[in-house]
């Protein structure tokens, strides 16, 4: 009987420390998912404080570029040149990024590129032809890494896009500093002027 209770007590002990390793195992194991999941949340909480860090220094620069002082309170016939596009973009593989030019203004156009594009500026009966794939005619037409433009037709004439082409099997990065300079004309010019 003695043997009986001795062997009762010895079971009950090793399941109790069967049961205590069952319930550390299991408790570790939800511990190591917690930690997963906090690593990779800390991952994407990180990722995306990048992601807001950088669009607020794209607004700041696009306020700074913008700003009541540059456009709405200068005098138009102060001759100085507003910045119309300086922040930097992406165009992926074999896609295109348009920009309408500003009627009444000397369009500057300055871009470099980190590869090969072609950049093209169009009046809008031709931008729906090259939109649809079919036969158009530019005005200004270049391939290059570094292209300089000086749009005068726009100054009597608000029908122009400029295009810029990646054909390239990687994503393209274009640097831009387009301004723009006030002066109208008292006619009309280039495509508006014709009948």
């Amino acid at each position: 009987m003695k043997n009986s209770i001795s062997l009762i007590i010895i079971l009950i002990a090793v399941s109790l420390v069967v049961y205590e390793n069952y319930e550390y195992s299991s408790l570790t194991s939800s511990y190591n998912n917690l930690i997963s999941k906090y690593n990779k949340m800390s991952v994407d909480y990180q990722s995306l404080k990048m992601e807001l860090n950088q669009s607020y220094i794209m607004y700041n620069k696009l306020i700074a570029d913008y700003s009541k002082e540059r456009i709405i309170y200068q005098y138009p016939s102060s001759n100085q040149s507003i910045v119309i596009w300086t922040i930097p973009q992406t165009i992926p593989s074999h896609q295109r990024k348009y920009w309408e030019l500003l009627d009444t203004f000397v369009n500057h156009i300055a871009l470099k590129t980190n590869a090969t594009a072609n950049v093209v500026v169009v009046d809008l009966g031709n931008y729906v032809n090259l939109s649809q794939g079919k036969t158009y005619f530019a005005v200004y037409n270049s391939t290059g890494t570094s292209f300089n433009y000086e749009m005068h037709l726009s100054q009597g004439c608000g029908g122009y896009v400029l295009v810029i082409f990646n054909r390239n099997e990687k994503l393209l990065l274009v640097t831009p500093n387009i301004t723009a300079t006030y002066a109208p004309t008292p006619f009309l010019t280039g495509n508006c002027s014709m009948p």
